[in-house]
């Protein structure tokens, strides 16, 4: 499935560049891809929540669909790639096979003050110091839970 850009694309040499976030807007792969001894642990906390409230307006609609969008296309990535580790682990051998993955997708809830639909673009010092705190709040949660599988996506209260 294709989604218009959130920019429009820029010639650079000849060149069209596009806005990169609509194909992989947390860069796990490197992790995910280099990670080859022992078990991870790996927490992402995604600007994007998956899971939210009915909109009740036309600016939260738009928010909506960004989180939406970005959200889902974040852990559908995440979920494809555990299952592609676990099988190549598992034609690794026995060894390889008992390693084990732990990777949390923590969403993050902006503020009433910050930008709705705007959020991605808002790179104020006090709004990456409240996504910071939220950070540390997410992060407290996410240390305290019970693995059951190899992925688990939770949103703090």
């Amino acid at each position: 499935m294709r989604f218009p850009a959130e920019f429009a694309p820029l010639e650079l040499d000849g060149r069209l560049l596009g806005d990169g976030g609509l194909s992989l807007n947390a860069p796990i792969d490197p992790i995910l891809e280099n990670a080859v001894e022992g078990d991870l642990w790996l927490y992402i906390i995604d600007l994007y929540a998956r899971d939210g409230d009915r909109p009740i307006s036309l600016e939260g609609a738009i928010e909506r669909k960004s989180d939406l969008l970005f959200g889902n296309q974040t852990f559908l990535r995440l979920k494809y790639c555990v299952e592609l580790r676990k099988a190549r682990r598992e034609l690794e051998g026995s060894a390889q096979s008992r390693r084990r993955d732990r990777i949390v997708l923590l969403s993050y809830r902006p503020g009433m003050e910050e930008p709705g639909p705007e959020k991605s673009f808002e790179l104020s010092p006090a709004a990456l110091a409240q996504r910071w705190k939220a950070g540390l709040l997410d992060m407290d949660h996410a240390l305290n839970l019970k693995f059951e599988d190899d992925l688990i996506a939770v949103r703090r209260k």
